[in-house]
This record gives C-alpha cells, sequence and structure tokens, in this order.
C-alpha cells in the first residue's frame, strides 16, 4: 500500500490477507473487490531467481515464466540459494514475490479500485489550497465521473497523480 502510495498518489483501501483452506498450501488468489483476479502455485521451500542476463541458464533450478511480470526466472530451493552468487541474479523469497505479484495486479487493475469516492476526497484536499480550481470545475461542469476515467487513464499508464491539483488545472 504505501509504496503506491508514494509512487502513484493512491491511497488503496486496506488489503486483507486472509488463509484459505480450500486453497492448496502452496497456492493464493489476489482479488479485488471480491473478485478473483490473479491466483498463482507457488514453490514452498524456494526462492525466485531472476538473472542479469537472459541468456543465463541455471542447472539446479526450475525454470519457470513469470506472465505477469513478463520475465523468466528459476525457482531455487533455499538449500541451493548461495549456489547463485556466481550467476548474478536477482532473489526474491516467496513473500516479497507475492508483494510484487500484488502490487502489478493492483496497477494493472487500479481502475477497479479508484471510485467516485476517492475522486471527491482528492478534490477536498486541492479544495482546502486551491478554492478556484474546484469553483471553475463545477462552474464547467466537469463531473466526477470524467475526472474518475482521467486519474484511472493516468495510472493504467503507471503515470502518477500525486500532483492532483496539477491534473485539475
Amino acid at each position: 500500500r504505501n509504496t503506491i502510495r508514494d509512487n502513484y498518489g493512491v491511497k488503496l483501501p486496506y488489503i486483507h490477507i486472509v488463509h484459505n483452506t480450500n486453497l492448496p498450501s502452496d497456492s493464493f488468489v489476489i482479488k479485488i473487490r471480491n473478485m478473483p483476479i490473479f491466483s498463482y502455485n507457488i514453490k514452498l521451500n524456494c526462492n525466485f531467481v531472476i538473472p542479469y542476463s537472459e541468456n543465463t541458464e541455471i542447472e539446479f533450478g526450475e525454470k519457470t515464466f513469470l506472465q505477469l511480470l513478463n520475465v523468466y526466472g528459476y525457482w531455487i530451493y533455499e538449500k541451493d540459494i548461495n549456489k547463485v552468487d556466481e550467476y548474478g541474479c536477482l532473489i526474491y523469497s516467496v513473500d516479497d514475490l507475492i508483494v510484487l505479484f500484488l502490487e502489478e495486479v493492483v496497477l494493472s487493475n487500479i481502475d477497479k479500485i479508484i471510485n467516485r469516492q476517492t475522486i471527491k476526497e482528492f478534490k477536498d484536499i486541492v479544495e482546502k489550497y486551491n478554492k478556484a480550481i474546484i469553483e471553475e470545475i463545477n462552474e464547467k461542469q466537469i463531473t466526477n465521473d470524467i475526472i474518475q476515467k482521467v486519474v484511472q487513464n493516468l495510472l493504467l499508464e503507471k503515470i502518477s497523480v500525486k500532483d492532483f491539483e496539477y491534473i485539475l488545472e
């Protein structure tokens, strides 16, 4: 939540992590507004390793393509993780990888998260410092729906909306 807020200017609703006994122990599902958006089976007792070079082959790992991140990498058992130092790699724990998945899923579905209430809260903050912008928007009858679409499209393009006042101008 903090990374997305700091990078994109959007405060996300609370994220709930719930244990689901109906899922296998190596699986998780990310839902937005109670709709399943992404699911994945992780390798328990492993780290995910992404070599710096696409040409690097790691013999003792299980090569996998992560479609969500559009990258090839390797599942490496924790007992073998010291062996990857010589290859030059990014190493992700399962927890780190889930956070990376969560961030990517949220960013690619930001249009489902930004709603009229979010836009109202943004406008209320701007109004405290610059009433003229809000008055002009109201005079021109620019609705929250229109502003919401603009904000959603900016975020889908991974453009920060931290300076909401500037966007309204």
